[in-house]
């Protein structure tokens, strides 16, 4: 069975990757939204509907990475929590 510590330092570990996933989420809906605002430049005008089909799917994508966002930040913190109550 593991240590109180080897648990600890399981938990932070875990904490700490989260933290990094968040930032590698955060940089992916960036790219992403410049991505939405490139084709909207770029199809000013057109009336295309692939133009509003692509846009679409952007700021789906971008809703969906901000829920991930949510989602690891409260499983993040919940480690973090349980970690500080064991020590």
């Amino acid at each position: 069975m593991a240590s109180i510590h080897e648990v600890q330092a399981g938990l932070a570990q875990a904490a700490a990757h989260g933290g990094a996933t968040i930032r590698e989420i955060r940089a992916a809906r960036e790219i992403l939204e410049g991505v939405a605002g490139d084709v909207r430049v770029l199809g000013a005008g057109t009336g295309h509907p692939h133009i509003d089909a692509a846009l679409n799917a952007c700021k789906r994508g971008m809703e969906q990475l901000h829920e991930a966002t949510n989602l690891i930040y409260g499983a993040t913190e919940a480690t973090r929590n349980y970690g500080n109550r064991l020590g």
